[in-house]
């Protein structure tokens, strides 16, 4: 495995489980960045289970707390943003969905800063800072995002503008 990891540097493996030969295993593989370990998963062949079967969503739920987000692929994150804010697959929590449209968004996924946006602008689970969220959408489009562009024509908002345009929109509807 240290060869692989040598050679697929942009790959990240994960590793679950433990068991009596853990700690010289990991003493080799944490010392690469691209080695995460689980730990002890306390149902292993359920995560397996749904994994094998396409349930990628039902594995999240049991692995989710252990994945440093900060090295995921941003479509990841920001597919499990999406699941939190529409409850699909995942409890509903606009908590999260903000935390990990957040990181997408800050990672480069214009998209997500969008839609990080509009949970700002209406105040969508959110407390409502249009400012903030003008700021987000504009910076969205401005980088070529078709829905903040569309957005900003349906809501009037000027480009460069970290204001609301049109008062009367203010609120959420």
């Amino acid at each position: 495995l240290q060869k692989v990891l040598e050679k697929l540097p942009n790959v990240t493996f994960y590793w679950a489980g433990d068991g009596p030969y853990a700690n010289q295993i990991l003493s080799v593989l944490q010392k690469y960045p691209n080695f995460k370990w689980l730990g002890h998963l306390e149902y292993p062949d359920k995560v397996q289970e749904y994994l094998d079967n396409g349930e990628y969503e039902r594995a999240y739920k049991i692995i989710s707390h252990k994945i440093d987000y900060q090295s995921a692929n941003i479509e990841h994150i920001h597919y499990i943003a999406t699941m939190y804010y529409y409850g699909d697959y995942l409890d509903q929590s606009s908590e999260l969905a903000q935390k990990y449209y957040k990181i997408a968004s800050d990672r480069g996924n214009n998209y997500s800063m969008f839609l990080l946006g509009k949970m700002y602008y209406f105040g969508e689970g959110i407390t409502q800072d249009i400012i903030q969220g003008t700021s987000l959408i504009t910076t969205a489009a401005s980088y070529h995002c078709d829905s903040a562009i569309d957005f900003m024509k349906e809501h009037s908002i000027n480009s460069g503008d970290n204001r609301h345009a049109d008062s009367n929109n203010s609120t959420n509807s």
